[in-house]
């Protein structure tokens, strides 16, 4: 695929890349695993670059990203007989990457974007989910998203671990 990741969580980007590779390389009776290790929540790039994520020629916020396009291109994925299946390591700060979001448990709770320089909170009101410079006292600037049940890993048990530790023993005691 002829594209570059440079920054931040690009979800939507690597599942596209996914769906090419595996439609060009896929042979009959093997399996599709699609294992994603990561230390975040999708993220993408934004503004007038190359990296942006683009619908009908307008960048989306990153709220409209995380809601609409990431959980959309999973499910075109997993509709092509992919196992979507996330482990989660610790940040640069220690904390995990949020599960709820890549189960479809965020329904009904809101992501709420500044429009103007297109800081999060991924979930109102949480603040550890907010991006550090997010203005709460902005409201003229502020849209808030609804989350639905999308899903970005596939169903049922053992398609999701985050661990909060990258002590091996942790790790192993978090698995069983």
């Amino acid at each position: 695929a002829n594209r570059n990741l440079e920054c931040c969580t690009s979800f939507a980007e690597a599942f596209v890349m996914v769906r090419e590779h595996f439609s060009q390389n896929y042979q009959d009776g093997q399996d599709k695993i699609l294992l994603v290790v990561t230390d975040g929540t999708p993220y993408q790039n934004y503004g007038n670059g190359r990296w942006e994520w683009n619908t009908h020629g307008r960048a989306l916020t990153r709220c409209e990203y995380t809601t609409f396009a990431v959980p959309q291109q999973a499910s075109l994925l997993r509709a092509d007989g992919v196992r979507i299946v996330l482990a989660g390591v610790p940040n640069l700060e220690g904390r995990p990457p949020m599960a709820d979001f890549f189960d479809g448990a965020l329904e009904g709770e809101q992501c709420c974007v500044n429009l103007v320089d297109n800081t999060a909170c991924l979930v109102d009101g949480d603040n550890q989910w907010c991006v550090d410079n997010y203005n709460f006292d902005d409201t003229n600037n502020i849209k808030c998203i609804e989350y639905s049940s999308a899903r970005v890993v596939s169903e049922g048990e053992r398609n999701i671990f985050t661990s909060d530790t990258w002590d091996l023993t942790g790790i192993k005691e978090g698995i069983s």
